[in-house]
C-alpha cells in the first residue's frame, strides 16, 4: 500500500511539473518553471554568491546529465533577465543555466530536467532556483538570430503575400504588437527557417501562447504554408490592438 501511494504521489508530482515546464521555445530552450519571454540576457555579477554551495550543486547536475547521456557545453549560475525590460529584483531571475547543442538533443530533456529540479529543491539555496537548458548559440545572442533570405521560391513569396496579410486582422485583433514580418530565423545560418515573426510588449502574457500562436500555426498548416511562427518581446509599440 505504501509503495502504491508513493508511486501515485510521484505521478502527481510529475504531472504538476510537466504542466509548469516552459516548452514555448522548443527549438532552443526548455526550462522550469515558466521563464521570461525572449529575448533574455545573462548577467553574472552577484549570482554565484547566492548559492554558496554551488560547486556541490553543479557537480550533482553534471552527474545527472551524464546518466542521461546529455552532452553539454557549460553549467553555471546567473541571472537570466528579460532584455530591455525594467526588473525590480534580479534575485527573481536566479537560474541554473545549462548550455548545449539543442538541435540533436531538444527531444531528450524532459527527464533530465525533472531530475535536476528534484536534486536542486533538496537544498535551501537552490530550492526556488530556475532551471534553463538553452542552446549555446541562443544564450550568446539572446535567442534566435535573423539571417539574410535565401532566394525565395515564387510560390512561397505568393503564399506570404496572399495569407500573411490575413494574420493581423484575424489573429492579432485586441493584442498589443509592434511588428509582423517574414524573417529567416535560426540558431545559425544553416538552421534558419522562414518564420512569421511577431514582436510585442506583452509577449510574456499567457494568451499569446495558449490561444494566439496556436491559432496562427493551425491557420498556416491548413493553408500548407512552410513557415514557422515566433513571438519575441519588444518595448516600443507602434501598432496597438491590431492596427496595421
Amino acid at each position: 500500500m505504501r509503495r502504491r501511494e508513493e508511486r501515485a504521489l510521484k505521478r502527481k508530482d510529475e504531472e504538476l511539473f510537466n504542466n509548469s515546464t516552459d516548452k514555448r521555445y522548443p527549438k532552443w530552450r526548455k526550462g522550469w518553471p515558466t521563464l521570461p519571454a525572449a529575448p533574455i540576457e545573462t548577467q553574472l555579477d552577484g549570482a554565484e554568491n547566492l548559492v554558496p554551495d554551488r560547486v556541490d550543486r553543479i557537480k550533482g547536475v553534471r552527474e545527472i546529465l551524464k546518466n542521461f547521456s546529455i552532452e553539454f557545453k557549460k553549467i553555471f549560475i546567473a541571472f537570466r533577465v528579460p532584455k530591455d525590460r525594467t526588473i525590480k529584483r534580479k534575485e527573481d531571475y536566479l537560474t541554473l543555466v545549462i548550455t548545449l547543442d539543442m538541435i540533436p538533443q531538444s527531444h531528450m530533456l524532459d527527464r533530465p530536467l525533472y531530475a535536476v529540479r528534484n536534486r536542486l529543491r533538496n537544498h535551501k539555496h537552490t530550492f526556488r532556483i530556475q532551471i534553463e537548458f538553452v542552446d549555446f548559440r541562443a544564450e550568446r545572442q539572446h535567442g534566435l538570430k535573423t539571417f539574410e533570405f535565401r532566394p525565395l521560391d515564387i510560390s512561397i513569396h505568393k503564399a506570404w503575400i496572399e495569407h500573411g496579410r490575413n494574420i493581423a486582422p484575424q489573429f492579432l485583433e485586441g493584442q498589443e504588437w509592434l511588428k509582423l514580418e517574414l524573417a529567416n530565423r535560426g540558431l545559425d545560418e544553416k538552421d534558419a527557417q522562414l518564420t512569421i515573426l511577431i514582436t510585442s510588449p506583452t509577449a510574456g502574457e499567457d494568451v499569446w501562447w495558449r490561444i494566439v500562436l496556436p491559432d496562427i500555426r493551425a491557420y498556416i498548416k491548413k493553408k500548407g504554408i512552410p513557415f514557422q511562427v515566433e513571438l519575441v518581446y519588444r518595448k516600443s509599440v507602434s501598432h496597438i490592438k491590431g492596427q496595421l
